[in-house]
């Protein structure tokens, strides 16, 4: 089934890996593997494959793969994005928020890992300190609602 998406021109990496993700989620495991295997190492892949793998249970072979694509690319945020919020879930804070500060580290410009940041903080009951995540995360991704969303509940409760 994945051939198909693997045959268009204009599709980007990035496709492949989500593609990838989906067929894992939906318990097409076969064609998750096959695309994740043709991906190789690149590193958004890497990260959805390790959430597959909590997802199935396991999260020894989750942080297993995390680790290793963070050995391979260190300097790539969706491995620490992805790992951080398992972390998070898990209640795991001090590791989710090393590993969100990480991923802002490495692409200072991108909203995501400051929206998480941020959400870790209001986990932890620090809004004053997740409202400026927020708004720093405002600065790369004005219109995204969730981020809007979090904003305001955070600024209520600051």
């Amino acid at each position: 089934m994945w051939r198909v998406w693997s045959n268009t021109s204009n599709l980007q990496i990035n496709s492949l890996c989500f593609a990838g993700y989906v067929f894992g989620l939906t318990g097409h495991s076969a064609d998750a593997n096959a695309v994740f295997k043709q991906m190789g190492s690149y590193s958004l892949c890497e990260a959805f494959r390790g959430s597959l793998a909590e997802g199935a249970g396991s999260i020894t072979a989750a942080e297993a793969i995390w680790a290793e694509a963070i050995a391979k690319g260190p300097n790539e945020p969706f491995v620490y994005m992805e790992r951080g919020q398992s972390r998070l879930r898990r209640g795991e804070l001090s590791g989710a928020e090393a590993d969100f500060a990480a991923a802002h580290q490495r692409t200072p410009k991108f909203a995501d890992p400051l929206k998480l940041w941020g959400d870790l903080l209001s986990q932890k009951g620090n809004w004053k300190d997740a409202v400026a995540k927020y708004k720093e995360a405002l600065n790369y991704a004005p219109n995204w609602p969730a981020l809007q969303e979090a904003l305001a509940t955070a600024v209520r409760r600051d």
